[in-house]
């Protein structure tokens, strides 16, 4: 479904096979689980809240352990974020 120019306030909104353009999102649980295609374009998020489930939360708990193990996969997840969010520089 695309949502334009709708806001969205202290609600539980799924992301997942959803498109978002123009949208207000305040004080609100976005719950994104990894199963379909999301759009984000021009929104605005006050006070929100992320929740991953499924395979999205499988995803983030394998980054947290590669991570955790330090040496090579500590390596990959900072690596990872640069890549992502290269003005951030993360550091180990």
């Amino acid at each position: 479904m695309k949502f334009n120019k709708k806001t969205f306030q202290n609600e539980s909104v799924n992301l997942n096979n959803n498109e978002f353009d123009h949208c207000t999102f305040d004080n609100c649980e976005l719950i994104f689980n990894g199963v379909g295609s999301v759009g984000l374009t021009n929104n605005e998020f006050r006070n929100c809240r992320w929740t991953f489930q499924g395979p999205a939360a499988d995803t983030v708990a394998f980054m947290k352990a590669l991570y955790s193990m330090g040496g090579g996969g500590k390596d990959l997840i900072v690596h990872t974020f640069n890549d992502i969010a290269p003005d951030m520089k993360f550091r180990h």
